[in-house]
C-alpha cells in the first residue's frame, strides 16, 4: 500500500441465499443491490451462510449468485465446502430436526475467517449482517466476537410485528451489534417492544429497489388501471384485492394482477366472479423486472392489501414511476405512505375501508402529483440515497 493511500474500511457482508416459493429463482432480489452498492465504497467480502437442506435444491442458483458477485466489486466470496461433514450434519438434521442448525453456521464461519483478507490494510473491519437476524444473525455474530469488529444487523422479518418475545440468543446478538437496521418505522416500534434495551440502537432505513425514477408520463390507457404485484400467498390477500375492486364505484376500470403463486383453480373462480359483477381482472403472472417497468406506465393506481408486510417494496416501486398507492395499515406501508399526496391507507381486513381509499383516490386523482411522487422517491428511496444514510451510519 502505498504511503499517501488512504486505507478503507473493510465490510464483511453475510448473506443466505434460498430458493424462491416456487424455486424458479433463488431470493437474492434483496442481497445483490447492496453488495453491488457497498463494493462502490469500500471493500465488501462475503461469506455465504448456506442451509445444509437446501443444498440440493439451488445448488444452480449459488453457482448464478457467485457469478453475479464476480461481477460486482467485491474482493472476495466465501461458502462452506460441501464435503464429508457436509452430508453427516445433512444426515443429522433431516433425523433430528434444527439442532444442527448451529454447527452449519460455524462452517460458514469457518470458510469466511479462512478467506479473509489482511486486515492491517484496512483502516477497521465491520460485520453486516443482510438478512434477519434469525438467519445469518448468529454466524455474524460468532464471526464479529472472533474479529472484535463491530456488528451490524438487518431486519426484516414481518413475523416480529406479532411477537412479544424472542429467542435468548437473539436479543444477545441484536444487544451486542453496534445498530439494528430496521426496514421500517412499524417494526422498529415491535423489536423495541421485545426488548426495551435496544431503543437507541434501532435506526430505520428502506430496503434497496432496483426501480430508478422515471419522468412523469401522461397515461394513455383508456381505462383507469388498479394493479398490485407481487408474489402471492394468503396473507397477501388476493381475496380481499378482488373483492374491493369488484365492489368499488368506478367506472370504466381494470384490476392488474401480476405475480405468481395463484392456481388456476383461483383464477378461474375470481375470473368467473368477476364476470358475474361486470368488471374486468387481467392475470399476468409472473414478470421480469423489465416488462413489469414497461406495463407500470398505464397504471394509474397501485394497491396493496396484506395483513403483514414489513417494509412494502411493492409502494415503494410504484412511487419510482409517479403511482400513489392505496394500502392497508399493515406494518411498514404506514410509515411509507406518509403523506396525502403519496396515496391512502386504509385499515387492515377492512373491504369497506378499502373501497373507500380507492373510490377517493379515482375522484380525486387531479390532485395526484407524478412529478412530486417521483421527487419523493428520488431523495428517500434510491439506491443511491439508501446507501449513503447506510454508510454515515457504521462511519
Amino acid at each position: 500500500m502505498g504511503f499517501f493511500e488512504v486505507k478503507r474500511d473493510l465490510l464483511i457482508l453475510v448473506v443466505k441465499i434460498l430458493p424462491s416459493k416456487d424455486g424458479t429463482h433463488p431470493k437474492t432480489g434483496l442481497f445483490l443491490p447492496w453488495i453491488k452498492e457497498l463494493s462502490k465504497y469500500n471493500d465488501v467480502h462475503v461469506i455465504s451462510q448456506m442451509g445444509l437442506y437446501e443444498q440440493g435444491k439451488v445448488s444452480s442458483d449459488i453457482d448464478k449468485f457467485i457469478d453475479e458477485i464476480s461481477q460486482t466489486n467485491a474482493i472476495d466470496y466465501s461458502e462452506p465446502k460441501r464435503g464429508l461433514l457436509f452430508s453427516l450434519l445433512l444426515f443429522f438434521m433431516f433425523l433430528v430436526g434444527k439442532i444442527f442448525y448451529r454447527p452449519t453456521n460455524l462452517l460458514s464461519v469457518r470458510a469466511g475467517i479462512k478467506n479473509i483478507p489482511d486486515l492491517s490494510n484496512y483502516k477497521s473491519t465491520k460485520v453486516i449482517s443482510l438478512n434477519s437476524i434469525n438467519t445469518t444473525g448468529f454466524t455474524s455474530y460468532i464471526l464479529s466476537i472472533f474479529l472484535n469488529s463491530p456488528l451490524y444487523c438487518f431486519e426484516r422479518n414481518s413475523k416480529i410485528l406479532t411477537m412479544n418475545r424472542k429467542k435468548t440468543i437473539d436479543k444477545i446478538i441484536w444487544r451486542r451489534a453496534s445498530n439494528i437496521i430496521s426496514v421500517s418505522s412499524e417494526l422498529k416500534k415491535s423489536i423495541i417492544r421485545i426488548d426495551k434495551r435496544l431503543k437507541n440502537k434501532v435506526i430505520v432505513l428502506p430496503d434497496l429497489t432496483d426501480f430508478k425514477p422515471s419522468s412523469a408520463k401522461k397515461n394513455t390507457n383508456e381505462k383507469f388501471i388498479i394493479a398490485s404485484w407481487t408474489s402471492w400467498r394468503p396473507l397477501k390477500r388476493l381475496d380481499l384485492l378482488v373483492e374491493s375492486f369488484i365492489e368499488a364505484d368506478i367506472k370504466e376500470s381494470e384490476l392488474w394482477v401480476i405475480g405468481g403463486g395463484i392456481s388456476e383453480g383461483e383464477k378461474s373462480d375470481l375470473l368467473l366472479k368477476a364476470k358475474k359483477n361486470n368488471t374486468s381482472i387481467v392475470f399476468y403472472g409472473s414478470l421480469s423486472r423489465g416488462d413489469l417497468f414497461d406495463l407500470m406506465e398505464q397504471v394509474h393506481l397501485g394497491i396493496v392489501t396484506s395483513d403483514f408486510e414489513t417494509f412494502g417494496l411493492q409502494i415503494i416501486e410504484a412511487f419510482s414511476k409517479g403511482i400513489p398507492v392505496v394500502s392497508t395499515d399493515c406494518g411498514g406501508p404506514s410509515s411509507i405512505i406518509s403523506s396525502s399526496f403519496l396515496g391512502e391507507l386504509a385499515s387492515t381486513n377492512n373491504k369497506n375501508s378499502i373501497i373507500n381509499a380507492i373510490e377517493y383516490i379515482y375522484m380525486n386523482y387531479h390532485n395526484y402529483d407524478s412529478n412530486r411522487i417521483i421527487k419523493h422517491f428520488t431523495e428517500n428511496y434510491t439506491k443511491e440515497a439508501v446507501v449513503k444514510k447506510f454508510i454515515s451510519i457504521i462511519e
